[in-house]
């Protein structure tokens, strides 16, 4: 697989899309672009936050952070607070299980930083985690 940061969003997508817990899939949409709206919860967008890019001769290293969202709507708050904090260690796990993200990164780097909580995504108000995931890249 191509190591782009393209690529890395859409191994962490493809992540949560083969979750489940307790037969169910942890999300009904997880797409590869964000879209201005999304309408089925749970649903998971994950997108770049910052990169530090170290040039040298004839290589590239950067460390990019992505922040990956798991939003649940705020109908039924006690149950989907429940609901979304199940998937705190599976998808975790996941993660650890495939350090490489299918061959997209070189690495996950450090720590996997997580907050759960109020989330907003196109003006509404939702709950769920935000999780800031640290991808290493080198090329030339």
């Amino acid at each position: 697989m191509t190591q782009t940061l393209a690529a890395a969003i859409a191994a962490i997508q493809d992540v949560w899309l083969s979750l489940q817990v307790d037969g169910q899939p942890a999300v009904k949409a997880a797409p590869a672009q964000p879209t201005e709206s999304m309408t089925q919860f749970p649903f998971v967008v994950t997108y770049p936050a910052q990169a530090r890019v170290t040039p040298m001769a004839g290589w590239t290293k950067s460390v990019v952070t992505l922040y990956t969202e798991f939003h649940m709507g705020r109908s039924i708050l006690p149950r989907n607070v429940e609901v979304a904090i199940a998937y705190y260690e599976p998808f975790l796990d996941a993660l650890r299980a495939d350090i490489t993200l299918g061959g997209s990164v070189d690495a996950i780097a450090g720590d996997i930083r997580a907050e759960f909580g109020y989330l907003e995504w196109a003006g509404e108000k939702h709950v769920g985690w935000r999780f800031e995931i640290d991808v290493k890249q080198q090329g030339g």
